[in-house]
């Protein structure tokens, strides 16, 4: 009964029973312990139709491009996060700076710890920090205005050099 269901397919095929403990092989039946048998005309392979190979040649390449791409834009988007994750640092550190100058010498200056005659000096320090701090938050802006590619990017009073 299961040969004349698959004569269609397997016009030539037997069954012979086996072991059913002997699984080894691929063409026991999954429920039933017997095995298809192959002849010489189902495991011969049959050539492709004409006008299947470009496309199939083509589609792999394409699908090959296209894994490529993928790995190429992953590799730049990390590489832009590592980058950004690194300035990101810096800036925090060069604005770590200057605020805790800011706070130290303020609470020197509140406690009444400096004499008279060098609180003109803590001043100019603090003074001297809060321009760098400007300049440092004027860079950081002109950067992102300048990524964002914005008209007005290289406007403002960011000063080179610093």
């Amino acid at each position: 009964m299961l040969l004349k269901e698959v004569v269609d397919l397997f016009p030539k095929a037997s069954l012979i029973a086996v072991n059913p403990e002997d699984t080894e092989e691929g063409l026991t039946l999954a429920s039933f312990p017997w095995k298809l048998l192959p002849t010489a005309e189902m495991v011969e392979i049959l050539p492709l139709p004409d006008g299947v190979v470009f496309p199939l040649i083509a589609g792999w390449l394409a699908a090959v491009l296209a894994i490529v791409a993928a790995w190429l834009l992953v590799a730049g988007l990390l590489r832009l996060s590592e980058r950004r994750a690194s300035f990101v640092s810096a800036v925090t550190h060069e604005l770590r700076t200057p605020l805790t100058t800011f706070q130290l010498y303020s609470e020197m200056l509140e406690s009444g710890a400096i004499k008279e005659d060098k609180r003109g000096y803590y001043f100019q320090t603090l003074r001297r920090e809060a321009e760098r701090l400007s300049h440092l938050v004027e860079n950081v802006l002109a950067f992102s205005r300048i990524e964002r590619r914005c008209p007005g990017a290289t406007t403002g009073s960011y000063v080179a050099g610093n």
